[in-house]
């Protein structure tokens, strides 16, 4: 994010960031079973979450799916987030060319996305450009192992091989290549899960979100106070 403010004019030292903050908390109390509710019990679950819309790239998770099914035959996709341009039928339309209609699963809107992320096994999201990405803060507050496109500003928020897997995006194949490889336990998704946990407490709580702020404004105010002993 520093980086984007100082390539778009403003001046390094002028430049100061302020992530945005959640309370890790909740993210451990899922009101619902939805893994029962779903009868998702025998399926390897991934989930995504967003607007249906070409940006945030659900269409490269569903492409992603028959390899990622190949490999693991109890593989099944989740996607969540409202509609409002009706993108989601061309979403369908894909899953019905790429014979995946059985493997995927658009489940609307969820007013409880801490429930929905805990139902789930690993994290996909494939958008191609995010002004923050706080639903993959979430998921990491969830716990959850995450495959994410390596774009900016998500490549600030995780860590590539250590906190989640960043793969390039628009490109199907790294996700199922990724994803086949926390499923199949060639990765300890349990690890990768418990540092993305441990990196959003470090560092994108919404106390030290309040205290940077405060921080901001005590700064800002003592150089007017100092410009103005000087007038």
């Amino acid at each position: 994010m520093r980086d984007w403010l100082v390539a778009n004019g403003m001046p390094p030292d002028k430049a100061k960031v302020i992530h945005y903050g959640i309370e890790t908390e909740p993210y451990s109390h899922p009101k619902a079973n939805l893994r029962e509710m779903w009868n998702l019990d025998g399926h390897a679950v991934i989930g995504s979450i967003g607007r249906l819309e070409p940006r945030k790239g659900h269409q490269y998770l569903i492409e992603a799916m028959p390899e990622l099914c190949r490999r693991i035959p109890g593989a099944l996709l989740l996607i969540a987030g409202h509609d409002p341009w009706g993108y989601g039928k061309t979403l369908r339309q894909l899953t019905a060319k790429l014979g995946v209609e059985d493997k995927v699963r658009m489940v609307g809107f969820q007013d409880d996305v801490v429930s929905f992320l805990n139902a789930i096994d690993v994290f996909a999201f494939a958008t191609t450009s995010e002004g923050f990405g706080q639903v993959l803060v979430e998921a990491m507050a969830a716990a959850k192992p995450v495959v994410a496109s390596k774009v900016p500003p998500l490549t600030e928020i995780a860590e590539d091989g250590y906190t989640a897997l960043l793969v390039d995006p628009e490109k199907p194949t790294a996700f199922a290549d990724a994803l086949s490889r926390i499923l199949d336990r060639s990765i300890d998704r349990q690890q990768l899960g418990q540092r993305a946990r441990q990196r959003v407490e470090t560092h994108f709580t919404a106390e030290k979100m309040a205290a940077a702020t405060v921080t901001l404004y005590e700064e800002v105010c003592g150089q007017i106070s100092a410009l103005r002993s000087l007038a």
